[in-house]
């Protein structure tokens, strides 16, 4: 969306994460000073981004080619391990626009670990209430005097603020209980199993939001709850930057074992165990 004029008067545009028609068209004739965009998987794993509503460099040329001019465009959010290549796909993109990598701020370059995944975002989340309370501090004159002054100004940007807070999703409703119930009656590894991956935990369970979320999620987070509570590795799991490789979505599909055959492989993965609740022996030995 714009963040505001710069001081040459063109905008500064930040887009939200993956294809967004919205923002060209409220772009369209308007001189752009700079463009920062994700771009968070390669073009191998286009099909994540798709579905996670990121862009990959294929599908950021699409949404380039909606953009009129020659514009400095930055990239944030590749996918660590993978910058260079994402980099060199976006490179060879046929474009006017100038892409180059956005140069990463003084936390992440200078505060130790900070490149590991999702640091930057947590030191953001815990210094959010010290910045507010120095914010207040600083503009707590100022309030009061508007309050004196426009009383009823006050009233509409309190009202405003909490207005923003409200939301109509539906909070998520999570049983203990019946999650524990679920997933208690799971039968532990066999003992020669040294990892494991999941083609169902739950019979009959209903459908998670639509096909395709519930190809994703439901599988390989009860996967990594498994694993933790087994003390026995998964190659499942999830997160928002996953191995350049990983390809556990759709477990049910007909090649799923053997994607995760032809992981084992190159990943030199022995004594791989299958768990599939609906058979009658849920556990099965498929790595030797």
């Amino acid at each position: 969306m714009p963040s505001g004029q710069t001081t040459m008067g063109a905008l500064g545009i930040l887009s939200i994460p993956g294809p967004n028609p919205a923002l060209w068209a409220a772009l369209k004739g308007r001189r752009i000073a700079h463009l920062v965009i994700e771009t968070a998987f390669g073009d191998d794993e286009r099909w994540l981004a798709d579905l996670s509503g990121h862009l990959s460099p294929s599908s950021l040329a699409a949404e380039l080619a909606q953009l009129d001019g020659s514009v400095p465009v930055h990239i944030t959010h590749p996918k660590p391990g993978e910058v260079a290549a994402v980099v060199a796909q976006i490179r060879a993109i046929d474009t006017a626009h100038r892409i180059e990598p956005l140069v990463r701020g003084l936390v992440f370059e200078l505060v130790p670990g900070a490149k590991g995944m999702r640091v930057v975002s947590r030191y953001q989340l815990w210094l959010a209430l010290p910045f507010l309370l120095l914010a207040v501090a600083a503009w707590q004159e100022r309030a009061s005097l508007l309050a004196r002054s426009k009383p009823w100004l006050a009233v509409v940007i309190v009202a405003l603020l909490v207005t923003e807070n409200l939301s109509a999703e539906s909070p998520a409703r999570l049983s203990r209980s019946a999650q524990r119930e679920a997933l208690w009656s799971i039968t532990v590894p066999p003992p020669r199993c040294a990892s494991f991956y999941v083609v169902a935990t739950r019979r009959n369970e209903p459908l998670f939001i639509n096909a395709e979320r519930d190809g994703l999620y439901p599988h390989n987070v009860d996967a990594m709850f498994l694993a933790e509570r087994w003390r026995v590795p998964t190659i499942n799991g999830f997160a928002s930057f996953n191995p350049p490789d990983w390809n556990f979505a759709r477990p049910l599909d007909a090649d799923y074992d053997a994607r995760v055959i032809d992981y084992a492989r190159r990943h030199d993965l022995h004594d791989l165990c299958r768990l599939d609740v609906r058979q009658v022996q849920p556990w099965t030995r498929v790595a030797g």
